[in-house]
This record gives structure tokens, C-alpha cells and sequence, in this order.
């Protein structure tokens, strides 16, 4: 397992010593503060480099987001992810790799050797992140408290012309352009 950017546990500093003034390992010591959070871009970004150095042509696609928690309302309840490559998009039948996140740890890129489906092989924007799309969907007069999030290019027609974060909302999926911040709402039908 990989620790994420940033969150390197200062503990092992301290009991090392070579930081002894070491503020940053809540909840160890008193006055210790939390480690800053990483935006869903910077989670993405840093997927990117996992897989990039086994599989250098790979290309992220889409990401899941889901709560621990079970439901979440805010970008820091969404504390679990997996990151979706596609590994060459230029081969006849791309693989696709995924890579876990959890527990603020990356795991090791896994890889099939069977296209991935459903979603078009751009890479993902990174204009607007989760919590600026979560905002914008409650602007738009979403407020309940939403199981997961996918971001994605939908392989739909039509084709929409933006990759989109799709929340999950009971009864519904609420659709948040991930370049123009628009928001749609799609209730599945029966």
C-alpha cells in the first residue's frame, strides 16, 4: 500500500528523531492538527503516476467515489476510490487498470486484459473539482445526502459533451458537468 501525497504519519519522525516539533500527527498528540485533505484532482493526479510508471500509455477514464461512512454530503465523506485506466487506446483490445484507494493509502494497479465499456477513452477533465461539483448541485436545489459518485464520459447517444460526475441520489441521479459546472438530473426509469 501506497500512502497518499501528504499524508505521511510525522509519528515515525518523532520516534526517529528528526522532528521533534512535529504538529501534524493528530490525533497522537496534544495540539496535533488533521493532515490537510486531498482533492479528488489531486487523488486523480497522483493515480495517474501509480499506473503511468507499470503502464506508461495508460489513460485514466473514470473514477468512483464512494463514503465509508455509507452516505456522504460533502467532498471529505467521499473517502474511498477507484481509479479506472485504460491501458493503451491505441491497441485493438486495450486492457484496463484499476487502482484502489483507502484508508488515505493507494493500493497496486491491477491489471485485465479485457476492454473497459460503457465509457469514452478521454482522459478526465480536472476544472472542476468534487466539492465545487457538489456545490453546484446543491445551488440547484439538490440537498439530500448522496451513496456514491462516478466521474465519467458516458459511451451514451447522444453523447454528452462533457465528461460528467454522476451522483447518486435516492430516486435519482444528479448529472454535474465536470468542465461547465451545468447541472441535469436523470430519474431511472422502472
Amino acid at each position: 500500500m501506497r500512502r497518499a501525497k501528504g499524508l505521511a504519519c510525522c509519528a515515525c519522525l518523532v520516534l526517529l528523531g528528526t522532528g521533534s516539533q512535529c504538529t501534524n500527527i493528530y490525533p497522537f498528540l496534544p495540539g496535533g492538527t488533521a493532515p490537510a485533505e486531498q482533492s479528488n484532482l489531486e487523488l486523480m493526479d497522483e493515480a495517474e503516476q501509480i499506473v503511468g510508471a507499470q503502464y506508461p500509455s495508460a489513460l485514466l477514464i473514470e473514477a468512483w467515489g464512494s463514503p465509508s461512512a455509507g452516505t456522504a454530503t460533502v467532498a471529505a465523506d467521499i473517502d474511498q476510490w477507484r481509479f479506472i485506466s485504460v491501458e493503451d487506446v491505441n491497441a485493438q483490445e486495450p486492457g484496463t487498470v484499476t487502482l484502489d484507494y483507502a484508508s488515505n493509502e493507494f493500493g497496486e494497479p491491477e491489471f485485465v486484459a479485457s476492454p473497459w465499456v460503457g465509457t469514452v477513452y478521454e482522459r478526465l477533465p480536472r476544472q472542476i473539482s468534487l466539492a465545487q461539483a457538489i456545490e453546484f448541485m446543491r445551488n440547484a436545489g439538490h440537498t439530500d445526502a448522496f451513496a456514491g459518485v462516478t466521474l465519467r464520459k458516458p459511451l451514451t447517444w447522444p453523447q454528452p459533451e462533457e465528461a460528467l460526475y454522476s451522483f447518486s441520489l435516492p430516486g435519482m441521479f444528479v448529472l454535474v458537468g465536470a468542465l461547465t459546472g451545468e447541472v441535469q438530473t436523470e430519474i431511472p426509469q422502472d
